[in-house]
């Protein structure tokens, strides 16, 4: 009888593309110049968190960020990955007025999150594509 054989470790790829809808968003936090970027986690017993780049004065960014991540599949990834979530998280950076080097930079401001569920990525072996719905802060 054949069994199948389960790999002590993976290599998952992790993007972000791109995102839209953030007009209201940034209108709601008074930001005339939307800088965005994202951070996002599988959760801290899994990865590090990863960050897109900043792209500057975009409501549309457009990031087409890609990065892989080796996750060892041991029992407590496994559980994380049946229960758990990917957390994203979209950020505005307050940039420095330019030739005012008086003023300093302000703190990031957090636009939004939204979470995806790790199920799938043991379900489906292309994995998980789609938009994700951001949930203003």
């Amino acid at each position: 009888m054949y069994e199948a054989q389960i790999p002590s470790q993976v290599t998952l790829v992790m993007g972000v593309i791109q995102a839209s809808g953030l007009r209201d968003i940034a209108a709601k936090n008074n930001i005339k110049e939307l800088n965005p970027f994202v951070v996002f986690s599988l959760g801290s017993k899994i990865s590090d968190p990863m960050s897109t780049k900043v792209v500057h004065n975009s409501y549309t960014p457009q990031w087409g960020y890609f990065t892989k991540a080796q996750i060892a599949l041991d029992g407590k990834t496994m559980d994380h990955f049946h229960r758990g979530t990917a957390i994203y998280e979209i950020w505005h950076r307050d940039s420095q007025k330019k030739g005012d080097e008086s003023e300093s930079p302000k703190e990031d401001i957090l636009l939004g999150t939204a979470e995806t569920p790790l199920l799938p990525l043991l379900t489906h072996r292309r994995g998980i594509r789609g938009w994700v719905s951001i949930y203003a802060n």
